[in-house]
């Protein structure tokens, strides 16, 4: 197994303990309001991602350390004057006790190289001017959770990619220019 396998175990288990949720997925690190707004296809969604580790040493074939886990919770509605029981701040709320109580609860999310229950957990509410303005709530959930990583065999290499060829016509029939930008999204 690996670190990758551990993390889409948690993703997995916070997901079925979070069925309010309509997107649960691994990213690479840390995330700001435009990182979660650019990757958030549907919301709510959680974000889960490893923020390191300490202590790491061997054990006969395995390292074993103490992870520190991050789970990234968005919620994103236009905020209500009134508040209703169903406005952005309450949802965000909900949501951010549901997944804090199925990590409380994650234990070893299922999976053998997680060596016990989630520790030190720790949750904010991550509010900025700028994500109120983009219309979201962020809650962020950290824990530490002792891990211990076997070999595992190299990722499969990734096809290399060296160019993208792209041939398109503008809405009103034209050709843009040779030097035109635009961003392409593969996934």
């Amino acid at each position: 197994m690996s670190l990758d396998g551990i993390l889409d175990s948690i993703a997995t288990g916070i997901a079925s303990a979070v069925q309010a949720l309509k997107t649960c997925e691994v990213i690479g690190g840390n995330v700001d309001i435009a990182e979660v707004l650019r990757r958030s296809r549907q919301l709510p969604a959680v974000f889960v991602f490893c923020a390191g580790s300490e202590d790491a040493a061997r054990y006969q074939d395995k390292v074993k350390t103490r992870a520190l886990f991050v789970a990234v919770a968005v919620v994103k509605a236009n905020a209500e004057a009134p508040p209703t029981k169903n406005d952005r701040a309450r949802v965000a709320a909900r949501i951010a006790g549901r997944l804090l109580y199925s990590i409380a609860f994650g234990s070893d999310w299922g999976n053998a190289e997680v060596d016990g229950d989630p520790i030190n957990i720790d949750s904010r509410n991550r509010y900025t001017t700028t994500s109120d303005e983009k219309g979201a709530a962020i809650w962020a959930v950290s824990w530490e959770q002792m891990i211990s990583l076997s070999q595992d065999p190299p990722p499969d290499e990734l096809d290399d990619l060296d160019k993208i060829v792209a041939t398109y016509e503008l809405q009103d029939g034209t050709t843009p220019a040779v030097d035109a930008v635009d961003e392409i999204d593969l996934t």
